[in-house]
């Protein structure tokens, strides 16, 4: 995955935010290692036009649209 772009959460201002991942993934070390350090999160795999982007770490809140 490209390097983590410096995203700030509207609710809370953290910066510890994960990226929302959809659809069918490829299970791997590599994925793992992300979800343990909360870099993503795996949002299924059905997208909706009101799916988000991001989930903060700090407040627990997701924001953003996800693009697809």
């Amino acid at each position: 995955m490209s390097k983590k772009k410096n995203i700030i959460c509207p609710i809370c201002g953290s910066s510890n935010v994960a990226k929302y991942i959809f659809g069918l993934v490829g299970y791997d070390d590599e994925l793992q290692e992300q979800l343990d350090k909360n870099e993503i999160v795996l949002g299924g795999c059905c997208i909706e036009p009101d799916s988000p982007a991001y989930h903060c770490n700090e407040c627990e809140e997701d924001f953003g649209t996800y693009k697809y």
